[in-house]
């Protein structure tokens, strides 16, 4: 199933998205959805949050052409991404970093790194960057060159904030934060912090447990291959109509 097929099955069943807070959608029909695809992965922290409020800071002085602002530059995108580098460095890194309109991950490139931006956004923007100690080669310079593209500063602004918020995230969230969705959700996935992937590995079957979950009021990643995330921070009885339906042909 794709990501509009998904959101066309959530508008047949509930009507339109009218709000979004959290890891909660609200649709017309007056009904609240825990979201646990959250945008593939944007909507890590959830939707709204502290860089929506820098979104429309940067808004309000009227910014919003293709033109290089304070953020579109790099040097405010870089030290983000070096706070976020270090978690897993042992020492502070430096690194180079810019928005491309293409996924990287995909392809076999030794020193460019990709980022899908933790920010709330449906949109094809993404973040490669490098370790600036190591020499890119001749491909490597050449999918920048051809990808590297220009994200208005309103949205630049926000994307930079996300990822200082997700680096902090990082650093405080904690298992025991996760563990008590177990119940409710580890029939149907195995869960790694607070990813879950789906053990079922027929897709035409996995297409049918998306409507499932959608008719007991949680959104999970309509691909096989995706990730769905835990929704951290919520009471867990938002579980409550899906553990008490039946699933066993899911099992």
């Amino acid at each position: 199933m794709t990501k509009t097929q998904l959101a066309q099955e959530i508008f047949s069943r509930y009507g339109a998205v009218v709000r979004c807070r959290g890891h909660f959608v609200y649709t017309k029909k007056g009904v609240r959805l825990v979201d646990l695809f959250r945008e593939d992965g944007r909507a890590v922290l959830g939707w709204r949050g502290a860089a929506f409020t820098r979104l429309k800071d940067v808004l309000g002085k009227g910014v919003t052409g293709s033109f290089l602002g304070e953020q579109g530059t790099g040097h405010q995108l870089n030290k983000a991404l070096e706070k976020l580098a270090s978690l897993n460095e042992a020492s502070n890194v430096s690194v180079e970093g810019c928005f491309v309109n293409f996924d990287c991950t995909s392809l076999d490139f030794p020193n460019l790194k990709s980022l899908t931006p933790p920010f709330p956004w449906a949109s094809d923007i993404f973040i490669a960057w490098y370790d600036k100690k190591n020499t890119l080669s001749h491909d490597e310079e050449a999918f920048l060159s051809a990808y590297k593209t220009t994200v208005p500063s309103p949205l630049a602004a926000a994307i930079i904030r996300s990822i200082y918020d997700f680096t902090d995230f990082l650093q405080t969230i904690s298992e025991k934060e996760l563990f008590i969705y177990d119940k409710a959700l580890t029939p149907y996935f195995k869960r790694s912090g607070m990813i879950l992937q789906p053990k079922i590995q027929d897709s035409a079957l996995y297409d049918q447990f998306v409507l499932f979950c959608l008719d007991n009021g949680v959104i999970i990643n309509p691909e096989l291959n995706g990730t769905s995330l835990v929704p951290f921070g919520c009471d867990k009885g938002v579980f409550s109509k899906l553990s008490a339906a039946n699933g066993e042909k899911f099992l």
